[in-house]
């Protein structure tokens, strides 16, 4: 049988598998709780490159209007995810600016979300500049401010 723990402490020999196998235990129980994937995507972020992972963690979860499924925590760690995985190397800022790209409409379409809407302003502040500074303002910024 799966267990999450494990999945954290085996070197998967492809990538993939550690993310989706993680990505499909924490769908199980709802609201989906995506804290473990943020160490996934610290130690192993070729996992979020291969196969479909980011873009399930954007249609699944970020942009889900259940709240049974994908709470405002939820979708607040599935930025914290993207935001690990941007930072873990470079080839990651230039795949999620991939992934990101055709999602602008529903940046505009969901606007009103303003935690989500704060941190996902980060988040595309994280891909599009290499700027640390900037990022940083962005951060500290008041109307931009993110609970943590």
């Amino acid at each position: 049988p799966f267990h999450l723990e494990n999945t954290l402490n085996t070197k998967a020999t492809d990538g993939y598998l550690m993310a989706e196998d993680a990505l499909n235990s924490i769908l199980l129980s709802l609201p989906a709780n995506v804290t473990v994937l943020i160490s996934i995507a610290e130690k192993n972020s070729l996992s979020f490159q291969t196969g479909n992972v980011i873009l399930r963690l954007l249609v699944t979860l970020l942009n889900e209007t259940d709240n049974r499924i994908s709470n405002m925590d939820t979708k607040l760690g599935v930025l914290d995810v993207f935001s690990t995985f941007i930072r873990s190397q470079p080839s990651c800022k230039r795949f999620m600016r991939k992934v990101l790209q055709p999602f602008t409409d529903w940046i505009e379409n969901n606007g009103k979300l303003d935690m989500v809407f704060r941190k996902l302003k980060i988040v595309f502040a994280e891909c599009w500049t290499v700027d640390s500074d900037l990022t940083q303002k962005l951060c500290d910024d008041a109307s931009l401010s993110v609970e943590a």
